[in-house]
């Protein structure tokens, strides 16, 4: 029973998930078999905006493409060391900043609480940049879907680690 259960609840969970479009481009002079390590572009340890993306989902975004980044067989390094930076901006579109900024992110409190409706398009943007000099772009994915209202944490999670796979999964680019 507590299987079926567990079915259930996946099933309706994913059910109400609005599917996440994505796509990449890149630099087709690029040899990807010799990229191997990556870092976080700005330098760790320098003041970084989080592009007005609440904190904590500044944080889930970074988790996840780490995450996905090591999948893929990519390895941290130090900036100094690392093959490509990794950079990423988040935004809402079709619903003001400020409500934006609460609900499209997992922060659903005061008059942007309502709950499950659509408000709007999400977009998540990863670029590759070489560590050479002079830095350039060599890797750019987007991901975009439906940012809906009043998610639980966890549920905020689960769609934040969705659209980063989507994007992810277009690199590196050529791959079986």
């Amino acid at each position: 029973m507590m299987l079926r259960s567990s079915l259930v609840l996946l099933l309706a969970v994913g059910g109400c998930s609005a599917p996440i479009a994505a796509w990449a481009d890149h630099d087709a002079s690029v040899s990807w078999p010799k990229i191997k390590t990556w870092a976080w572009y700005p330098e760790p340890g320098e003041a970084s905006s989080t592009g007005g993306i609440l904190e904590v989902n500044y944080k889930r975004v970074r988790n996840a493409i780490a995450e996905n980044m090591f999948e893929r067989g990519g390895r941290l390094a130090p900036f100094e060391q690392a093959d490509v930076l990794v950079a990423f901006h988040a935004m809402v579109g079709g619903m003001e900043e400020e409500k934006a900024r609460r609900v499209a992110f997992g922060y659903a409190a005061g008059p942007a609480a309502a709950s499950g409706r659509q408000v709007g398009e999400g977009t998540l943007i990863i670029d590759l940049v070489s560590n050479t000099q002079p830095p350039r772009l060599i890797w750019h994915g987007v991901a975009s879907g439906a940012v809906t209202r009043g998610l639980s944490a966890e549920a905020t999670v689960a769609r934040i680690e969705e659209a980063v796979r989507a994007v992810l999964q277009l690199y590196p680019p050529g791959k079986p």
